[in-house]
This record gives C-alpha cells, structure tokens and sequence, in this order.
C-alpha cells in the first residue's frame, strides 16, 4: 500500500464495473479517506451527484482496482476517524 494512502486523502472513483454496480458515477463521485490499517481502508464517498454518501470499508485491493487520488481537490484531515465503517464495499452497496 502506498505510503500515501492516509485519511484525509482526497479521492475519486475510477470508471469500473463494481463502481457502476454499486451506483457510482466516476465522473462525479467524490470523498476522503477516513482511516487506514490492517483491517483496510475505510472511505466516505458520495454516489453520485444528489444520490447519497457511501461510508465503507474495504480491502486495499478493492480500493486499489476502483478509487485514485483526486488531485484537483485539496486533503481533509477533518474526515479521520478513528474506527472503520460497519459496511464493507463494495458488497453492501451493489444496486
């Protein structure tokens, strides 16, 4: 895992199949990394535009495969959490 990989990372999602299948837009999602460590990633993410947030944990595959650094967006640090998320991505989100 990149070193850079930390919470308060801006993020967004690349065009994959189980972005799509969980109902997000590439083109407009956007969110933050909240806490990384062995359990994973957890991320909070908006679907798409006016279609809600996602707040989930995923494996570092996962995240790998579907979301990227989103470097037209500045860092939040304000979205560290110090727990993951309940839900796991990209199981509880598919629509």
């Amino acid at each position: 895992m990149s070193p850079h990989v930390q919470p308060g990372l801006a993020i967004k999602a690349k065009p994959t199949q189980i972005n799509e299948a969980c109902g997000i837009d590439a083109v407009t999602a956007k969110g933050y990394i909240c806490k990384v460590d062995e359990g994973g990633i957890s991320v909070y993410l908006q679907r798409e535009h006016n279609r809600g947030w996602i707040e989930a944990v995923m494996h570092p595959e996962i995240f790998a495969w579907n979301f990227e650094e989103d470097r037209q967006r500045g860092d939040n640090i304000a979205y560290r959490n110090p727990n993951h998320f309940n839900q796991r991505y990209p199981d509880d989100y598919k629509v």
